[in-house]
């Protein structure tokens, strides 16, 4: 009959990596990332404590003004730099290349994910033409595009709670969009935004310092405080933890299937 040895012991080894990772990320909080500027790590947090949970290299050097793009799919963190025309997908546990594609324009400051009239989508920000693209998250083709009426610059993220785009501008004001046409929801003053991170409904900013502050999403009105372990350029969140059953082997790469977990209580 022959089992096929070598597949047994990857499946092994699979479950093993997944078992790590689920030690290191606590399976009821949220999670969020922030790039580092002055160190050049991407880092994660719990985003109740604080508490590190893992850190790790970008494929090309974090951007010390803060024109990075950061962005958590259920399976992918997304990366970009104002200095590189690619948009990178990484393993969001160990940062490894996954794969990367044309950025639409030479330079996306801001990234965010979450699904649109297309399904699921990856947005990025041109803030030199104050631009938001739709972009197929698994091959970067454009979807659409449109243009915002403010200086868009600093951080994106969506909001899954209420279905809304969330993009900075450089006055300080917090923009919700409807993420098909850019029209605009209602806006609040945050101050100066690197950016901009969702944690299920919860709202995360960061301007150049180490604290990432939470926010209520419709007021702006500061929650709580974080600390990174550096200058921070960029955010990105997500309530998304692996399950241990739900490990997938494609083209022998174990690849870690998401499930949305129960979010802690709303705290606008």
């Amino acid at each position: 009959m022959g089992t096929n040895r070598s597949v047994a012991v990857g499946a092994v080894c699979a479950l093993v990596v997944a078992s790590v990772l689920l030690v290191a990320a606590p399976a009821d909080a949220g999670v969020i990332y922030a790039a580092l500027f002055n160190t050049n790590r991407i880092a994660s947090y719990d985003s109740d404590t604080g508490a590190p949970i893992n850190s790790f290299a970008p494929p090309f050097a974090i951007q010390t003004g803060g024109g990075v793009g950061l962005a958590l799919s259920p399976t992918t963190l997304f990366y970009s730099t104002i200095s590189n025309p690619q948009i990178y997908a990484l393993n969001p546990f160990t940062g490894g290349l996954l794969g990367n594609f044309p950025s639409p324009v030479a330079q996306i400051d801001g990234l965010g994910a979450g699904p649109s009239s297309f399904g699921p989508t990856l947005y990025a920000q041109d803030y030199n033409g104050n631009r938001i693209y739709l972009l197929n998250p698994a091959t970067g083709a454009v979807y659409t595009n449109y243009t915002v009426p403010f200086d868009a610059i600093g951080g994106i993220d969506y909001d899954t709670a209420t279905n809304e785009l969330y993009v900075s501008d450089s006055a300080g004001i917090l923009h919700a969009l409807n993420p098909n046409t850019g029209v605009e929801i209602h806006s609040l003053n945050v101050g100066g935004t690197f950016g901009v991170g969702f944690v299920g409904p919860r709202l995360f900013t960061a301007n150049s310092g180490t604290a990432i502050t939470e926010r209520n999403p419709v007021t702006g009105t500061a929650i709580n405080t974080l600390n990174a372990a550096g200058n921070v350029a960029a955010l990105a969140g997500s309530a998304l933890f692996p399950e241990p059953g739900s490990i997938a082997l494609v083209a022998g790469i174990p690849l870690l299937a998401m499930r949305r977990r129960a979010n802690h209580a709303s705290r606008r």
